[in-house]
């Protein structure tokens, strides 16, 4: 972390858990850094893009320093800084889990079944409950609907004619500069799945990764000149760039993991933190419904 200058006044993101059932020990670890995907037997199959990141396999619960740090204030949060936690009404959940899960089958029959009228009518219910009570305004709200895939490895997300696997990174529907990624849509992701999900972020905004590239550059730190030689410079980088080269220069950055249980889902500005979402059982069946928007937690 000796690298990581100028991160000691630095924003953090934090976590708005006022009913205190999130920021717990329980619910709250830590990998120490992160590593190449390519260093690790996850690797080795070609399901991953070349140069992803992922934590390091090995988790701690949190101790009492960093759940202290990563609790928000009670009061008015900054959102595009801020992680919440939304959760779906029980009734609608246990009908979505019975029509979506109770038949089996692999990723591509639970996406059929989710595209038939009845259960879309079911879903629609749910997309409407979570915005009457989330929403803080509609205008930008988009679904991206139910998504199913295998839990298996480090991280989830997937992307590209390949269906590669990013490892840690950031969005970018909005396609927002790095200047005015705090206005950016957040995410309410929930799991709609029968077992726990995992949401691993870096407390840093996008901002403050940007400028710790900068500060490398300007250093002339030797691993951030062998990463500038295949990448621009800060100046130049793309967003959607900056999570590896900062992953790489910083390795040692801890990741965070958020544990959800099923019907719970998280509100968060994906779009300006490094981040991806994980199954929590191995071989487990990862199912969710995403929605953008402007979305704020309630107490």
């Amino acid at each position: 972390m000796a690298r990581a200058r100028g991160l000691d006044h630095a924003p953090r993101l934090r976590i708005f858990d006022p009913g205190g059932s999130v920021v717990t020990a329980g619910r709250i670890a830590v990998a120490d850094g992160t590593v190449a995907i390519g260093d690790t037997p996850d690797g080795e199959d070609g399901s991953y893009v070349p140069e992803a990141r992922v934590p390091r396999p090995e988790w701690r619960p949190a101790d009492a320093a960093m759940l202290a740090a990563l609790a928000a204030p009670d009061g008015p949060c900054d959102w595009s800084r801020t992680i919440g936690l939304a959760r779906i009404d029980g009734a609608l959940l246990a009908q979505v889990q019975a029509a979506l899960l109770d038949g089996g089958g692999d990723a591509a029959a639970i996406k059929r079944r989710a595209r038939e009228p009845a259960i879309q009518e079911v879903i629609r219910r749910m997309e409407e409950d979570l915005t009457d009570r989330y929403a803080r305004r509609r205008e930008r709200l988009r679904s991206l609907g139910v998504h199913a895939q295998p839990g298996a490895g480090p991280t989830q997300t997937i992307e590209g004619p390949r269906q590669a696997k990013l490892g840690l990174h950031v969005d970018s529907w909005d396609r927002m500069p790095l200047g005015r990624r705090p206005i950016a849509r957040n995410r309410l992701a929930v799991n709609l799945g029968r077992q726990s999900r995992d949401l691993l972020f870096v407390d840093l905004p996008i901002a403050a990764i940007a400028q710790v590239l900068a500060e490398a550059e300007r250093a002339s730190l030797p691993l951030w000149k062998r990463w500038r030689d295949r990448r621009p410079s800060p100046a130049g980088m793309p967003v959607p760039a900056m999570p590896r080269a900062f992953l790489a220069l910083c390795p040692d950055y801890p990741v965070i993991r958020m544990t959800l249980a099923p019907g719970e889902g998280y509100i968060a500005p994906t779009e300006n933190m490094i981040h991806d979402g994980c199954c929590a059982a191995d071989g487990a069946m990862d199912v969710h419904l995403t929605l953008l928007g402007d979305f704020a937690a309630v107490p």
